[in-house]
């Protein structure tokens, strides 16, 4: 008699579980705490509360998180890194050209317009930004290998040319520099 009890007890919360997850699944995914080994979706994600994946957790549709993401370990992205959030900025040069223009970026990936020949410096972001800079315009900007700009070397951007860099906070390194 105990035996079948705790059997339909236990029938009964498992029941009980999958009906909420049924009934309410965002409810259900902001209690679970931690997730099983792996885990496959292939329809939207959305995380609103603190979720734990143990271990592979693969998506495939739109993801959206309320908040910052934090990764321990690997990221493997299944086919391009999308920089598609980019923008397009017009440098002027006050007092001439080759004259010194401060630039925040606020997005990753910018094309940079300039009417005359500059010398550019960055303004600092948070740690751990990259920075792709293509130069779209038939003059030479100027990053000089000086102050937060760590190159390799002062860098001079002509037509399409690219300079690829990653933020520290208190400054910028050099990833890469394309001359095109």
């Amino acid at each position: 008699m105990s035996k079948r009890l705790g059997l339909v007890t236990a029938m009964l919360v498992v029941a009980l579980a999958l009906f909420v997850v049924a009934v309410n699944p965002v409810a259900a995914q902001q209690g679970i705490q931690d997730i099983w080994s792996a885990v496959m979706l292939h329809s939207t994600l959305e995380v609103q509360g603190a979720t734990t994946f143990d271990s592979t957790t693969a998506h495939t549709g739109a993801a959206t998180f309320a908040s910052t993401v934090d990764v321990t370990g690997d990221v493997n992205v299944g086919s391009f890194l999308d920089l598609s959030s980019s923008s397009v900025v017009t440098v002027t040069a006050v007092g001439g050209a080759g004259a010194a223009v401060t630039y925040t970026p606020t997005t990753s990936l910018v094309h940079l317009n300039s009417a005359t020949a500059i010398t550019l410096t960055l303004g600092l972001v948070e740690a751990g930004r990259v920075l792709w800079l293509t130069n779209d315009d038939n003059v030479t900007m100027l990053f000089p290998d000086s102050g937060n700009q760590a190159l390799g070397g002062a860098r001079s951007l002509t037509q399409y040319d690219s300079l690829v860099l990653l933020s520290v906070g208190t400054g910028w390194r050099e990833i890469s520099f394309v001359a095109n």
